[in-house]
């Protein structure tokens, strides 16, 4: 399988990468927000999503396929940032456009080069968080985070679920990878959710999310 990974600006994009590197044919890794975590809390802008339309095609066309897509945002990385930050318009704005437009832009490209291969995997990642107060009726609701890690997430449950209804019957698979409250040492339960998700196992299924407690 070659593998591109976006999202190299935070550990978690870091970890997934090195686990990647050791089971596919090439892996590759690039910004999915294209700017540090603390920077984009205190002002900065997310990078052009050419930039990561430009990433994918430059991966597609040196490994000649593109057969998994994984996004990860920088997620202990912004938590750690998001802690104290005060409801601010703009802040929503900048982290719409760094997590969840990037994640728009890069499906829209990669989708389609996928299909016209006749099909490929995408893995997202999310916070078990974007349940919180809800629980999405399993009878868990996952404690700490702040509103804006809680709505993003659940943008990306919402947008991840909608795209892989209508792409799995040309043969694309989209599954996420929710993480929990604890920080770290997610590399063995992260590399059982890649298996099921990019090996093929997990292909009967549409939408999925593993969730990482």
């Amino acid at each position: 399988m070659n593998c591109l990974v976006l999202g190299d600006e935070g550990a978690l994009g870091r970890e997934v990468t090195a686990w990647l590197e050791e089971r596919c044919a090439a892996v590759e890794s690039a910004p999915l927000a294209g700017v540090a975590p603390a920077d984009l809390v205190s002002g900065g802008e997310a990078q052009d999503p050419g930039e990561i339309a430009r990433s994918i095609r430059a991966f597609a066309g040196v490994a000649d396929s593109l057969d998994g897509l994984v996004l990860c945002p920088p997620l202990e990385e912004l938590r750690a940032a998001l802690e104290d930050a005060p409801p601010d318009d703009a802040l929503w704005g900048r982290l719409v456009d760094a997590w969840i437009m990037g994640i728009f832009h890069a499906l829209r490209e990669a989708v389609p080069l996928m299909t016209a291969r006749g099909g490929g995997r995408v893995v997202l990642f999310g916070s078990t968080r974007g349940y919180t107060g809800e629980g999405e009726g399993e009878g868990r609701v996952a404690p700490g985070g702040t509103l804006y890690e809680a709505a993003l997430s659940s943008a990306v449950t919402g947008m991840m679920t909608s795209i892989a209804r209508d792409v799995i019957p040309q043969g694309v698979a989209v599954h996420g990878i929710a993480l929990g409250e604890r920080s770290g040492n997610w590399t063995e339960e992260i590399g059982w959710a890649l298996d099921l998700w990019l090996s093929g196992l997990g292909d009967y299924a549409c939408g999925q999310i593993y969730r990482i407690y």
